[in-house]
């Protein structure tokens, strides 16, 4: 599996263990620390999922989730959210699913997997 994960995550420590575990898993990890980053790098290299924090600095993930789903080139992309303090509103029209901190490797490494499964179009080629 060579498919390009997005991670936007302002804490080092927990961006570093969420990288490893999906490199470990078969993804290849592309990193940004806040959602100016995560725009810029999602419009730049077109990831397959996007595993976004909530609460960062700059730009928070919700409002960069907002601005990759009004743009043409990453509108379709899958966001995941992840976050220790859920809303109410977990914005479903936004998030392909949402994770609440902590949580095990295995849970990010399933939900990165379903988002994909979900939007891959069938292949006949």
């Amino acid at each position: 599996m060579d498919r390009l994960v997005l991670l936007v995550e302002d804490y080092e420590s927990a961006r570093e263990l969420y990288a490893k575990c999906l490199e470990q898993a078969g993804f290849r990890v592309a990193l940004a620390t806040n959602g100016v980053e995560a725009v810029d790098q999602a419009i730049k290299l077109q990831p397959a999922v996007i595993v976004m924090d909530i609460f960062m600095p700059r730009l928070d993930g919700l409002e960069a989730t907002r601005l990759l789903k009004r743009n043409d080139e990453t509108g379709s992309i899958p966001v995941i959210a992840c976050t220790a303090r859920p809303p109410a509103d977990k914005h479903p029209d936004l998030f392909h699913a949402y994770l609440t901190k902590p949580f095990l490797p295995n849970v990010l490494i399933d939900a990165v997997r379903n988002a994909l499964a979900h939007s891959l179009p069938d292949s006949g080629s």
